[in-house]
């Protein structure tokens, strides 16, 4: 990601509360079921691309132990591991 290689993020969810938009946005997701996260060369929506993250930064701190949280939890603790990767990624957001 240092080298803007990797900057893209790929997010698969499912809509669990939506509202109708206005003006150019046709609609607003109010709750989502995060089903995937991703970090790709090439995003299918082009806007979804990480501007910088910086070592120094508390949010980049929070999402790399989540991360590594998941990357390195058992079966029995990679549901709850990944609970906090999301609730880390919504604060984000």
């Amino acid at each position: 990601m240092s080298a803007s290689v990797l900057d893209g993020l790929s997010i698969g969810f499912r809509p669990k509360r939506t509202r109708t938009g206005s003006g150019g946005v046709s609609r607003y997701l109010l709750e989502v079921d995060l089903r995937e996260l991703s970090i790709v060369d090439e995003p299918s929506n082009d806007p979804a691309r990480i501007a910088s993250l910086s070592p120094s930064d508390a949010a980049f701190g929070r999402l790399r132990d989540a991360l590594q949280n998941v990357k390195s939890s058992s079966l029995q603790t990679h549901d709850a591991a990944f609970e906090k990767l999301k609730a880390v990624m919504l604060d984000l957001a």
